[in-house]
């Protein structure tokens, strides 16, 4: 016995066939576009502060994209230890004289973790590695390597001795 089918029931099921179609394009596009389907290498960083890091920052190598951070956790040593994946393509550049360290791209702006790569002499970091860290500079550290203060002084008294000839 052979089903008939109306024509607004072939239109519904063409309908929903099409649906289904974009839907899975939809989803191909933007997992390629945000790396769902490329093999990732899951390394970890130990930093004193967590610089506002959140899973979803971008971990960077020379600049370039390459993975993000999946999870930030307190240690019972009062440390942050960052949970990164990165992209198993790039897992070889990172080596046990790596250095990672957080920056961000203006004062106002989302940190990120930025790597620099190691030697090619030293050893790779294994998977669920830990990757070496550079502590961020403070604002304060700035200054005085500046020696903002000083400088600051300097101005003060050149301008005191302007305002004098001003006054002469």
């Amino acid at each position: 016995m052979r089903l008939q089918y109306s024509t607004m029931e072939r239109m519904t099921g063409a309908f929903i066939l099409l649906t289904l179609i974009v839907f899975l394009f939809t989803v191909a596009v933007v997992g390629r576009g945000q790396n769902w389907f490329r093999k990732h290498v899951v390394y970890y960083t130990t930093f004193e502060e967590g610089y506002n890091l959140v899973s979803g920052s971008r971990v960077k190598l020379l600049g370039t994209d390459i993975g993000s951070v999946t999870d930030v956790l307190l240690t019972k040593d009062n440390k942050v230890k960052v949970r990164v994946k990165v992209l198993a393509e790039y897992a070889s550049r990172i080596r046990a004289n790596s250095v990672a360290t957080v920056e961000s791209p203006t004062v106002i702006g989302s940190e990120y973790i930025n790597i620099r790569p190691g030697t090619s002499k030293a050893a790779v970091i294994p998977p669920e590695g830990l990757i070496p860290t550079k502590e961020k500079k403070k604002f304060t550290e700035y200054l005085e390597e500046y020696e903002v203060g000083q400088k600051l002084e300097h101005i003060g008294s050149i301008l005191e001795d302007l305002a004098q000839i001003a006054a002469q």
